[in-house]
């Protein structure tokens, strides 16, 4: 559903503010928050919900349980296996 889609394109995008590709490649963020989103994702490795905290750009969201959990598990998913693999198995 929409949520399960909308979290699984913040968890992704969360990966990607860690700064290298699924090969080890650095990425270059170009955002205006980038230094912000960098520091949050790297502490949000161990606590995916901890990029969740910044509030300029989500609100309360990390306050719904829902979300919050859905999230989670994309994120965790995404670093398991992989954009492309996790993209298949939400899609099934």
């Amino acid at each position: 559903g929409p949520i399960k889609c909308a979290a699984f394109v913040l968890a992704a995008w969360a990966v990607y503010c860690l700064g290298m590709d699924e090969n080890g490649k650095e990425l270059n963020i170009k955002d205006a928050l980038g230094y912000q989103l960098r520091a949050k994702a790297l502490e949000s490795q161990d606590n995916p919900n901890v990029f969740l905290e910044i509030e300029t750009v989500f609100g309360d969201l990390k306050n719904s349980t829902r979300f919050v959990e859905v999230y989670g598990k994309g994120y965790k998913q995404i670093l398991k296996n992989g954009i492309e693999q996790s993209l298949i198995i939400i899609n099934s």
